[in-house]
């Protein structure tokens, strides 16, 4: 902004206007953002700000749910998705989590947390400890995606045996699987994306 400061800004058409219904001032460390369109036109919305994450949900005509703190991270990369049953997810791959009060940082690794409907979010739960692989914009690469009503796929990089790899988990109901190293063991791989579709199934690219 003019100010000096960053705020990350959540824009929305609705009858032929454009809307803000909701702004957060962040700070300058803050390194990512995600917003998801659910089955009814509602939003969530996730972001990082000083080593934490936040969501919040935005009902279809705008109402603003609670700020919810899902979890900790540093140079998080974040993702959301809102699946049809109405469970809200946010994932987030970090490179640490270094809190004040603690001696020494837990590892890096890639976290999940989840909001049935009408409930809030629970403890999030670690997916992979593995270290995140950091690209161009030098943040972890990872995605988040849906394959049903209420499944989804997380897709990711990260360093593992000296070589970069690419893996994803299958989230179920709210529980994620174990992870699956897609990428050969003998060469390094960079995620690129993943998509989904119900005759074809799920496709990673790296």
């Amino acid at each position: 902004t003019n100010s000096g400061h960053r705020v990350r800004q959540l824009w929305r058409r609705s009858g032929g206007k454009l809307q803000r219904p909701f702004s957060v001032r962040v700070a300058e460390s803050a390194s990512d953002a995600a917003v998801a369109v659910g089955p009814h036109g509602d939003l969530l919305m996730a972001w990082d700000d000083h080593n934490h994450i936040y969501a919040r949900h935005v009902g279809p005509r705008g109402s603003l749910g609670p700020v919810h703190r899902v979890g900790d991270g540093v140079r998080s990369s974040v993702r959301a998705r809102i699946a049809p049953s109405g469970r809200e997810e946010v994932v987030w791959l970090t490179a640490s989590i270094d809190l004040p009060g603690r001696k020494s940082p837990s590892p890096p690794r890639l976290l999940y947390a989840d909001a049935r409907p009408g409930h809030a979010f629970g403890k999030p739960v670690t997916i992979d400890s593995s270290a995140p692989a950091y690209g161009i914009a030098q943040r972890p690469a990872v995605d988040l995606i849906g394959t049903g009503a209420d499944a989804s796929i997380v897709a990711y990089n990260v360093q593992a045996a000296g070589r970069f790899r690419v893996r994803s988990a299958d989230i179920v109901a709210g529980t994620p699987r174990p992870p699956v190293t897609l990428s050969a063991a003998d060469t390094d791989a960079f995620f690129a994306g993943v998509a989904h579709t119900a005759p074809g199934g799920t496709i990673v690219m790296w």
